[in-house]
């Protein structure tokens, strides 16, 4: 036990500088799109990023979340959702995805993220994660084909940290 509590002060040691290093700036490098969802108040969700793909709040209340505040979502036959006026920007071929997450239910289709285009768009992209007939997916689709990844639902009832990339 000794062993491994040296072994994680020595790590910390080591990483803690290398990561202070690191600013936001490097952090923020490179991405399309940043809602850290944090905000507290107000009707637009903040783009971190340097697109400036602002996200329309309609109807989701401030609340606490895992780090300061967070947007509740949904609720039986709710539209509520962030809506992000679509570009070209957003059509990406390679991408990550994280959240942290706290459902009360995960009966029928529950949408986390999406992006889809919907009357036959030519040129489209769409990937979203929900889930779906008691499983978590995330969706990746093109005109080329669908791929679908599949796994067990998170816990509910918790904040839980989902993370994928392509």
């Amino acid at each position: 036990m000794k062993l491994v509590i040296c072994l994680c002060i020595a790590l910390l040691l080591v990483l803690t500088p290398l990561a202070m290093s690191v600013g936001p700036a490097e952090f923020l490098d490179g991405l399309v799109l940043y809602h850290p969802y944090d905000e507290g108040k107000g009707a637009e969700a903040e783009d971190l990023s340097e697109n400036e793909h602002v996200g329309v709040i309609d109807n989701p209340k401030w609340v606490n979340g895992k780090f300061g505040k967070a947007l509740e979502f949904g609720g039986p036959g709710s539209d509520v959702f962030v809506t992000v006026e679509s570009t070209n920007a957003l059509n990406v071929d390679a991408f990550s995805f994280m959240a942290w997450i706290n459902s009360e239910e995960w009966n029928g289709v529950r949408q986390i993220v999406g992006k889809s285009v919907h009357g036959g768009c030519g040129g489209r992209v769409q990937y979203g994660v929900f889930s779906d007939a008691g499983t978590f997916k995330i969706r990746l689709e093109t005109e080329a084909g669908r791929a679908d990844i599949a796994t067990d639902l998170p816990e509910t009832g918790k904040f839980v940290h989902i993370a994928f990339t392509n």
